[in-house]
């Protein structure tokens, strides 16, 4: 898939690209951000949780084969499914300036957020975004492209958030040789912190 519409500063790369399970189409755009404006990259990132930052994204798109290659549209930021901020985890080190509140009903309905302790300083900003958090991490890790891939395969299957947590353990021990118990216990959902603080207060 080919991007037309051009991304404004910070953002200094943009791609498109596709995974298709049976009959269901799941569309990714991914923005890569200079990094001395990672303030920026986090801002954009919880406005358009919120539903903010809606852009209608030019592609172009074409299958294998004969067939033609055709434009389309794609509603993405604020009117995306799924937002997901991949990278350092910038509030370690910075204050944002204002967080955004819930904008609309059509906001993003879950997000993800893979950097370092994300659990910790992301899973109430998500929440008053009005965006429920689908995978955080409690501790240390890589944000890698292979974290990512599991979670956008299990939206795309429709896999409960428990499903999709034990698809990221399982991909990330892989490649980074944790130990499955690790890997479980860095990656966090939100019934799965629920869970974990009934047990602490018995």
């Amino acid at each position: 898939m080919k991007v037309l519409s051009k991304p404004k500063f910070p953002v200094i790369d943009r791609i498109a690209f596709e995974k298709i399970s049976d009959d269901r189409r799941l569309i990714v755009i991914a923005d890569a951000y200079d990094g001395k404006y990672i303030v920026d990259a986090m801002d954009d990132f919880l406005t358009a949780a919120a539903g903010g930052n809606v852009e209608r994204i030019r592609i172009q798109a074409g299958k294998k084969g004969n067939e033609p290659v055709k434009e389309m549209h794609v509603e993405a930021g604020g009117f995306a499914d799924l937002v997901v901020y991949v990278g350092h985890n910038g509030l370690m080190d910075n204050t944002l300036p204002d967080v955004p509140a819930k904008l609309h009903e059509q906001n993003p309905k879950q997000a993800a957020v893979l950097a370092c302790v994300s659990a910790k300083y992301f899973e109430q900003l998500l929440r008053r975004a009005g965006s429920e958090p689908l995978i955080l991490t409690t501790g240390l890790m890589a944000p890698e492209a292979y974290t990512l891939d599991p979670i956008l395969t299990g939206k795309l299957q429709g896999l409960t958030a428990k499903e999709i947590h034990e698809a990221v353990s399982q991909a990330y021990n892989k490649y980074q040789k944790t130990g499955i118990s690790a890997a479980r216990r860095l990656f966090t959902y939100p019934g799965k912190s629920t869970n974990l603080k009934r047990q602490k207060k018995r």
